[in-house]
């Protein structure tokens, strides 16, 4: 007489040449309860896993979820800052002995002056 390797369940040895009584309690029924308790261990086992990847598969989401509202606020004042940049720019292209510009002590400038004399003030 023997028993299985990982559920340790009782067998007979070679059945056919057995002379020992066959004991329907240690052979069958005991059998079942450990094959019974190891589906149970496994089930309990197989719905802690599924418990986990629902509860990671949520927070991921979120994070997800989180990040996009974070590209959206970025991406909104992006668009902002060069709707403002496009709505704010000076460009003036003008020939003339006296130019004057006004009210752009915010704006950023690039002044080319192709021949002549220049003066500013700030």
């Amino acid at each position: 007489m023997s028993e299985t390797t990982n559920l340790k369940l009782f067998k007979h040895d070679n059945p056919a040449t057995n002379q020992n009584e066959f004991d329907v309690q240690k052979a069958l029924n005991d059998n079942w309860d450990k094959i019974d308790k190891n589906a149970g261990d496994n089930k309990n086992a197989i719905e802690q896993v599924q418990t986990n990847l629902d509860t990671k598969s949520i927070e991921l989401q979120n994070n997800i979820d989180n990040q996009n509202k974070e590209m959206q606020e970025l991406n909104k004042k992006l668009e902002d800052k060069i709707t403002y940049l496009r709505d704010n720019q000076l460009t003036k292209e003008v020939e003339g002995s006296s130019i004057y510009i006004t009210d752009a002590d915010a704006q950023e400038a690039k002044i080319d002056i192709t021949s002549g004399k220049s003066e500013q003030e700030t």
